[in-house]
């Protein structure tokens, strides 16, 4: 698995190094190293650190989250074995067919980004207003569709696709968070184009800082279900 892992960044690192390549001797593009303006420097570091701080503190917090979950779990009761497969189920069954419909939203938010910043530096507020109602309104369309879905079929799911009870129920449980997850995406997405970095690093500290507290606090109590509603939670607070 990780060496499947390594070849496909490779891969997709080679594709995309001969994808420009292709596309600048078309156009006939020439790169050159610049030295960059104080002026264009400082505000780049003052968008960039906010962005960097954020991906530093996710990374950390999920980490230490994926540590804590298996020994709170063992606290409320379950042995090591039954601690780390139920968290297997988890993150293993669960969570990844939750965010299976974000793969559209994902690529989405990836295109939202530049076209807002660009409207916004052109000072097409109308467009900008525009984009935002209409990424409302589809993530939400999507993340309801996606909640039905996962609401009235996931136990089949869990039972037909892993032939695991537990995942089905999860499934169930966490449909609800499927339009806030959606929508947080694009929309954080558009804050960073419209250049509020630092509001999009406060609004995933706190969501996250949730979830590290229900995982503290609510897992030893309610077990895996403290940890299903700290997701939810988290995602509401975001």
């Amino acid at each position: 698995a990780v060496i499947g892992l390594l070849a496909g960044e490779a891969a997709a690192c080679l594709f995309t190094l001969i994808a420009v390549a292709w596309e600048s001797s078309k156009h006939n593009y020439h790169f050159k190293i610049h030295a960059i303006p104080f002026s264009s420097a400082s505000e780049l570091y003052r968008l960039s650190l906010p962005l960097t701080a954020n991906r530093i503190c996710i990374t950390l917090l999920h980490s230490v989250e994926a540590v804590l979950i298996p020994s709170r779990l063992q606290m409320c009761g379950l042995t090591n074995d039954a601690a780390l497969s139920i968290y297997g189920v988890m993150t293993g069954m669960a969570l990844p067919m939750i965010l299976f419909p974000s793969a559209i939203t994902n690529s989405v938010a990836v295109m939202l980004l530049p076209s807002v910043a660009e409207d916004q530096a052109s000072g097409n507020l109308a467009n900008v207003r525009r984009t935002i109602e209409a990424t409302i309104k589809y993530c939400l369309i999507l993340g309801i569709f996606a909640s039905g879905v996962f609401c009235v079929y996931g136990h089949t799911i869990g039972t037909l696709l892993f032939d695991n009870e537990d995942a089905g129920t999860f499934l169930q449980i966490l449909a609800f968070i499927s339009p806030f997850l959606y929508l947080n995406s694009t929309l954080s997405s558009i804050l960073n184009g419209l250049g509020k970095t630092r509001l999009c690093f406060y609004q995933n500290l706190a969501g996250l800082t949730t979830r590290i507290l229900f995982v503290l606090f609510a897992i030893p109590v309610f077990g895996i279900q403290g940890y299903l509603w700290g997701i939810l939670a988290s995602e509401l607070i975001s």
